[in-house]
């Protein structure tokens, strides 16, 4: 347990040496973080984490042979005008062995992105409101010629460096140190200690989940490649083209950058040249296509000399053009992809990669139409006349899906044209997936947003990169699938909408000829990194444990996250909390080397394997973990009221519903039933029961209350109390709300003039203390009540014979700011109202 930060405060000034440390020398504060830290510019100190003390100016990190672990510097400037001019680090040494800094540590300047509004899920997820801020997520090499050092850090504010550790194969397992050193432009320097520890055992060289990564050369050219000083993309590239050696140089750097972060690179919009011979027949020719891509899939061009995990058929939805063969769906479209094709798989034959091709394809229409469904049908169809051992990629639903309770007409079964199944995260289904490979197909994964995966954009939360590996694993998907990493808008400025298919950066404004990586690379890698470990603890007898980690720290995703239809989603079903997720991996790290110890080990000499057989810090960290994840979530969903005036002294139903989902590893029962009621009410029922709730598994339960009337106050707010108790165990309270409005009947009629000075007064017509929405999700942080708005509303409801009335009387101090247009329409964000501010009026839910 950490001490209290004063207590640290006032201690450490007397420790010697430290008081230079307080002192920021040169004017610069220096600590470090987790790669899971977000530093934001008004980040503060943190001087005790996980990777950093700051009383032993130590950075602590842990990793497998085979393995790149990171963290981050980060600089405030603090008097004067403080700068960074170099930043080093030393060799890592263990006694006579060294890994070498310079071949295996890299170093980058994090560069922020900003944001000025926000999705919805973010504001419902997250516990920040919507407000412009700046993201860290490009990396620029301090090597840069421009755009690394020196970097500049402004007074108040925080800078930034990435630093990644790569500990190569062959390393001995063992602890390792070094020293960084920090030179400011005041010439002072600043010395931390680096202390790395190699787990002894290694991850291993083949990939077991594949990331295909789809970049457009057209596009990464365009934005490193000048001939005559203009922005060099030709329509296909040539080997008698004089910018050819450029070109490729390019386009080998982007693959070997995404290779170093164990992503599968795919070349979506290289082709072969195309032409007719004299009687008309369509021919290929490869030479260029093959020497552009052969290096990639036998992995002569990639340092270890892996070959790429999957590689697209040269073919997509633009190239051959369509309209140069009657459009999409004629026949003559039809007939020269048919014969294309059969050429494409004969040469991926003769070249030994067919075992690794697929066909994507995408249908002009949008996905989840039903005019989708037909296109793909037709589009399969013609793959079979091709050739039946083509693997033609299906991004629509697998399944039905039900909104609002009613049938799905626009499904259609087109599994007999489908070799694998790569739907968004939105409408894939955990069993569905299971039953797909089951009858034979394959599965990757493909992410969308919150709640169904992880989010990539540049405002999503850490872990929400890191989570996809694990949700792959939990879907049992062979890879994660994302056909667009380089969607680089022309104007130059990536907002956080199109940031989901930005993963590597231009690295031409930074004086270089190839992308740089983006923040959110890193985290993929160290989400497939941790699949590696999970990997591990399989193959060394500990299949369980993979699972119980695995499903601690994912328990749902995709339709898991539905609530009464695919529109209505509950929060995300992964843990939030970086800790938790380094500490899984320091777990699971253990677990492995247990596992080698008691293999390495005779058979006579085993011992039994419980929990006395277990390192008494690990069975510590272990308890850590049940206590951080382990848990039963309740939450009241919201509370309504019916009317029934045939049932005499109580004719209002007061009735709340609980969602309950089990975090544990144990079937779970209980009871769920009201606290104290108001004077009046009464509980008609016994408690409402839940029984064997199983793990990972969610519930909803009805909570049922009779009442004559309902109190009465100024805001239309009873605020009543929930027990959620346990078999055997104590009740827990919960908190609900119920919200009544009543009409009052106008004796005068009121005038529509924007003043409400003639609104009469009286009683349950008013309603107030609103929430902000999302709020009961996620706390909202920096604000006196963590769920209210800032400033407040009152809403009057009255009627005459004629019509309802409804007058809102909302403060607002920021008028100005406000977007206001003359429209009756309104936007939907995930059911949420976006874009300028709008009132919404639901009747009869």
């Amino acid at each position: 347990m950490k001490p209290p930060r004063a207590f640290l405060l006032a201690v450490v000034p007397f420790v010697v040496g430290c008081g230079q440390w307080f002192a920021a020398p040169g004017g610069v504060q220096i600590w470090a973080v987790p790669d899971s830290a977000v530093l934001l510019p008004q980040a503060a100190p943190d001087l005790e984490n996980e990777v950093f003390s700051g009383t032993a100016r130590t950075v602590r990190l842990e990793c497998a042979v085979n393995e790149t672990v990171a963290f981050q510097l980060a600089f405030r400037g603090e008097s004067g005008r403080p700068a960074v001019s170099d930043i080093t680090i030393e060799d890592l040494r263990q006694q006579e062995r060294a890994i070498r800094a310079a071949d295996h540590v890299r170093l980058y300047r994090e560069l922020r992105i900003p944001v000025a509004d926000y999705p919805s899920w973010y504001l419902r997820l997250t516990p920040h409101l919507r407000e412009p801020r700046a993201f860290p997520d490009v990396l620029v090499p301090l090597s840069a010629p421009r755009g690394g050092l020196p970097l500049p850090v402004p007074l108040g504010e925080c800078e930034a460096v990435w630093v990644d550790v790569r500990v190569p194969p062959g390393s001995e397992p063992g602890i390792y140190r070094s020293t960084i050193q920090a030179t400011l432009a005041s010439q002072e320097r600043i010395r931390l200690d680096l202390v790395l520890t190699v787990h002894p055992f290694s991850l291993p060289q083949t990939q077991h989940l594949a990331v295909v990564a789809g970049i457009d050369s057209s596009r990464l050219l365009q934005r490193h490649l000048e001939v005559a000083g203009r922005p060099y993309a030709p329509q296909r590239l040539a080997s008698d083209d004089p910018a050819w050696p450029q070109a490729v140089r390019i386009l080998d750097e982007t693959i070997r950058l995404l290779h170093q972060h164990r992503c599968s690179a795919m070349v979506t919009d290289v082709q072969p040249a195309r032409q007719l011979d004299v009687q008309g027949r369509l021919q290929l020719d490869w030479a260029d296509y093959d020497r552009l891509v052969s290096g990639v899939l036998d992995g002569t061009a990639i340092e270890n000399r892996i070959p790429a995990m999957a590689w697209p058929m040269p073919v997509n939805e633009r190239n051959p053009a369509p309209d140069l063969y009657g459009g999409w769906g004629s026949d003559a479209y039809a007939q020269m992809l048919v014969e294309y094709l059969r050429q494409c798989v004969t040469h991926f034959h003769d070249r030994r990669w067919l075992d690794r091709h697929f066909v994507w394809i995408p249908p002009p229409s949008a996905a989840g139409a039903a005019s989708a469904y037909s296109q793909f049908a037709w589009l399969g169809g013609i793959i079979q006349r091709a050739d039946t051992r083509l693997s033609l990629v299906c991004d629509l639903s697998p399944q039905p899906l039900k909104p609002f309770g009613c049938v799905d007409d626009r499904y259609q079964d087109v599994g007999q044209f489908v070799g694998i199944w790569a739907p968004p995260t939105r409408v894939a289904d955990e069993e569905t997936f299971a039953a797909l490979r089951a009858a034979g197909k394959r599965t990757w994964l493909q992410p969308d947003r919150p709640p169904f995966s992880g989010s990539l954009s540049v405002i999503a939360p850490a872990v929400h990169a890191r989570s996809l590996a694990w949700q792959a694993r939990r879907f049992g998907c062979e890879a994660i699938f994302l056909p667009r990493i380089i969607e680089w808008p022309d104007s130059g400025e990536v907002t956080e909408a199109v940031s989901p298919g930005v993963l590597v950066w231009p690295g031409k404004p930074y004086g270089l000829d190839h992308p740089v990586p983006s923040i959110r690379l890193k985290r993929i890698l160290r989400g497939v990194q941790d699949y590696e470990y999970l990997w591990l603890l399989k193959q060394n007898q500990r299949p369980a444990v993979a699972d119980l980690i695995a499903a601690d720290l994912f328990a749902f995703g995709g339709t898991g996250c539905y609530g009464e239809h695919f529109l209505d989603s509950r929060p995300d079903g992964w843990v939030d909390d970086p800790a938790a997720w380094e500490l899984a991996r320091s777990l699971m790290a253990g677990e492995i080397v247990a596992a080698m110890e008691a293999a390495d080990r005779p058979a006579a000499s085993q011992p039994a394997v419980d929990e006395a057989t277990i390192d008494f810090a690990h069975r510590l960290d272990w308890r850590r973990h049940v206590e951080g994840v382990r848990r039963i979530n309740t939450c009241v969903e919201g509370a309504r009221v019916r009317l029934d005036p045939q049932r005499g002294e109580h004719p209002l139903t007061i009735q709340a519903t609980v969602v309950t989902f089990n975090a544990t590893r144990a079937a779970y029962s209980g009871a769920l039933s009201f606290g104290e009621l108001p004077s009046g009410w009464e509980a008609p029922t016994a408690p409402s029961p839940i029984e064997e709730l199983r793990p990972t598994r969610t519930t909803l339960r009805a909570v049922e209350a009779l009442a004559a009337s309902i109190p009465t106050n100024l805001d239309g707010i009873v605020n009543l109390g929930i027990e959620a108790t346990p078999r055997g165990g104590k009740p827990a309270d919960l908190a609900a709300r119920l919200c009544t409005l009543t009409a009052q009947r106008l004796v005068s009629p009121v005038v529509m003039d924007g003043r409400l000075t003639d609104w009469p007064l009286a009683t349950n017509n008013a309603a107030g203390d609103f929430v902000l929405v999302g709020a009961l999700d996620s706390p909202k942080v920096g604000r006196a009540s963590p769920d209210s708005p800032s400033q407040p509303t009152i809403v009057f409801a009255g009627r005459d014979n004629d019509a309802l009335y409804l007058a809102f009387n909302c403060q607002d101090n920021q008028l100005a700011a406000r977007i206001i247009t003359r429209s009756n329409q309104v936007t939907y964000d995930d059911l949420w109202p976006a874009g300028e501010d709008v009132i919404e009026i639901v009747l009869d839910p």
